[in-house]
């Protein structure tokens, strides 16, 4: 069904004529300045996300001939985006720098966007128009609505973030145009089951597009048959429309059939990774869609009030799809619990049509008017949604410029420690792997094998959790709730890498320090990834060249798992400016009463605060019962040194300088310097 195009009918004798250079390119300057001001936006927060560079490592390796991989050998389809994939591999293969490519193809695609939410609002608009005047200021409004996303702090986030964010929102404007044009002229582009398609290539949740616009052409049938459903399905089962699906259909099972018999199973590993389709989920993602909507939507007052616009029998059609998309990827969103990343990722494709629902309500309110209404009302229909646009960037902005600094900090830490990775690999010239909570940076800078310990990139992961209830019932907030901690372990990497050092962070990170296994290979170990002489730690497996005393290991298991979060709160308190000391000591020896008897770090902890208070015997007592506990424990031993050094207890402090040599020999060589100075006053 269609409504055929309404012919223009531009009387200018009912209004004054604005000037024709005015009416002409005025508006075009201006939707070039709001674009130009875009860019600006996203290039002053400029920033990778780190998931993109998963998707970077994917191009990579396609393009340099070793398939659709993250590691070389594990088929995984560790991606959303196959076609964002395909572009930046085709890109790596002649040349070009994919880092920066992405950035600038991500920003030009939301110019794009842009610039499509312009021309869909003057479709959208023209039935409305009787007048040169009228013509103007739907082209005002339209000006407007691009305005309303252009300054989403959510909008330029990841139009900048090197993500396929904006190529997806894109495919969904060209999608919704060309339904638009079909609704309204009656005839349907072949292209729009293809475009669809693609949109489904670019994120999963393209495939929803061609339920929504069956949806819509039952729903418009029934309308136009009085609601005869016999009638409306014939609309929908027509000769030209069963066509396109046809189309569709044969597209979708042909990727299908590709990624069943190359990834092995019919959807992208993320999905299975990061959905469960439980209550805590919903709950989740309706916290999410909350947030959004207070940040974002004006408090969801820009969503709602466009409802006034079916009060208008000739909008209801053109309405009735905009919302139909706009809630049904709302309910989509929830459903999966939101997203694991910041800024309302998921919410970015529905923002441009919550914009041009909001204007151009504003505009046929406008024209709805008697002439004598319409010049002293005009002011405050304008006014009114840019207002809301300066409103949404202002309580936005700080906060967006925050996220991306964080964002840059951890993917220039992972980008650090992969490349020291690789300068470890290229030094030991053996095979190495870690397994690690966030690894885009950390894989692409370091070529070694990456366990994705979330289970986006790692399918047995995704497909087998192995759920701790004790941890599991916690809420942290962390939304990637699969993990296998057996598996990690059974896999034996190198290094484990936490999000935050040696701190147990997410339910994966969390699920390994409750496994005996964990504390008894792998130790705490500091590494110096920029040469800064500033050392993070990084958990690292024992290997033969260090003796560890295994015996020393209870495997007493009367512990409470409340043991890691008192864990990480005592590691907090000691990154404080002001530590209060009582307090310190009293979690710890707290933290020593809930913890299993073979941790010994609480012990660690308390030799470095009485370490700082200066009473080095104290400090000396409790770091020796951390190494006796832990069989290794770098930290204690460089307490150990420390003391010994101030106490001029050379012997001692040269014996526990040989044991850290062979950890960590740069640190042990900076302690070697500080004794022989030490000897040479005496």
């Amino acid at each position: 069904m269609g409504v055929k195009k309404q012919k223009k009918n531009v009387n200018v004798k009912s209004s004054k004529p604005l000037n024709t250079f005015v009416n002409k390119y005025l508006a075009s300057i201006l939707l070039l300045c709001i674009i130009s001001y875009f860019v600006y936006l996203c290039i002053n927060i400029r920033f990778v996300q780190d998931d993109t560079y998963i998707t970077l490592q994917y191009a990579k390796n396609f393009a340099t001939g070793n398939g659709l991989v993250f590691n070389i050998g594990e088929k995984v389809e560790g991606f959303t985006s196959l076609i964002w994939v395909m572009i930046l591999g085709f890109a790596y293969k002649i040349g070009l720098n994919i880092e920066t490519l992405s950035q600038t193809l991500s920003i030009t695609f939301g110019a794009i966007n842009l610039l499509l939410i312009y021309i869909l609002f003057k479709e959208i608009a023209q039935n409305s128009i009787k007048t040169e005047n009228e013509q103007f200021i739907g082209k005002v409004f339209a000006l407007l609505s691009v305005l309303i996303t252009a300054l989403s702090g959510t909008y330029y986030y990841w139009a900048v973030s090197g993500m396929e964010t904006t190529l997806f929102t894109m495919f969904f404007l060209i999608t919704i145009y060309f339904y638009l044009k079909y609704y309204l002229n009656g005839k349907l582009n072949i292209l729009l089951p293809v475009v669809v398609f693609i949109t489904s290539l670019i994120r999963p949740e393209g495939n929803i597009l061609i339920i929504l616009i069956i949806i819509h052409f039952f729903y418009t049938g029934l309308i136009k048959n009085h609601f005869s459903i016999s009638k409306s399905l014939k609309i929908i089962f027509s000769k030209e429309k069963v066509k396109g699906y046809l189309i569709f259909i044969f597209l979708v099972l042909g990727i299908t059939a590709f990624r069943i018999s190359y990834f092995g199973y019919p959807l992208p590993n993320t999905f299975y990774a990061k959905t469960s389709f439980s209550v805590e989920q919903i709950k989740v993602g309706i916290e999410y869609f909350i947030s959004f909507a207070s940040d974002y939507l004006f408090y969801g007052f820009i969503l709602i009030l466009p409802l006034y616009l079916f009060r208008y029998k000739d909008k209801r059609g053109i309405t009735s799809f905009l919302y139909l998309n706009s809630f049904v990827f709302i309910v989509y969103t929830i459903l999966v619990g939101g997203d694991v990343l910041t800024q309302f990722r998921f919410f970015v494709p529905i923002i441009p049509l919550v914009a041009i629902l909001f204007c151009f309500l504003m505009y046929s309110i406008y024209t709805s008017l008697k002439e004598a209404e319409k010049k002293t009302s005009l002011p405050m229909l304008l006014i009114f949604p840019f207002m809301v646009a300066i409103f949404i960037n202002l309580i936005n902005s700080s906060v967006v410029k925050t996220m991306a600094e964080r964002e840059n900090d951890l993917v220039y830490r992972m980008e650090a420690t992969g490349k020291w990775l690789q300068k470890e690999l290229n030094d030991k010239k053996e095979k190495l792997s870690i397994a690690a909570s966030t690894v885009g940076a950390l894989k692409y800078y370091s070529g070694i094998d990456v366990i994705d310990m979330l289970g986006l990139t790692d399918s047995f992961i995704a497909h087998n959790p192995n759920y701790i209830k004790a941890i599991s019932d916690e809420k942290i907030g962390w939304k990637e709730k699969k993990y296998n901690a057996r598996y990690i372990l059974d896999r034996k990497p190198n290094y484990i890498l936490f999000s935050t050092q040696e701190k147990p962070s997410s339910y994966a990170e969390r699920a390994l320090f409750l496994k005996t296994e964990f504390h008894r290979n792998y130790f705490v170990y500091l590494y110096d990834p920029d040469q800064s002489k500033i050392y993070q730690s990084i958990y690292k497996r024992v290997d033969d060249s260090l003796s560890l005393n295994k015996d020393t290991i209870n495997h007493n298991l009367n512990y409470s798992v409340n043991y890691i979060s008192l864990y990480n709160k005592v590691q907090n308190l000691t990154t404080l400016k002001k530590i209060y000391i009582n307090q310190f000591i009293d979690n710890c020896k707290e933290l020593i009463k809930i913890s299993p008897s073979y941790f010994g770090d609480p012990y660690r902890l308390l030799a470095w605060i009485y370490i700082q208070t200066g009473d080095k015997e104290e400090a000396i007592k409790y770091a020796r019962t951390a190494i006796g506990m832990d069989g290794i424990n770098l930290k204690a031993s460089i307490i150990l040194i420390s003391a010994y050094l101030d106490l001029n207890e050379f012997d001692k402090a040269e014996a526990e300088i040989l044991n850290v040599e062979k950890m960590v020999p740069q640190i042990a060589r900076s302690f070697k310097e500080s004794l022989l100075r030490k000897k040479n006053k005496k």
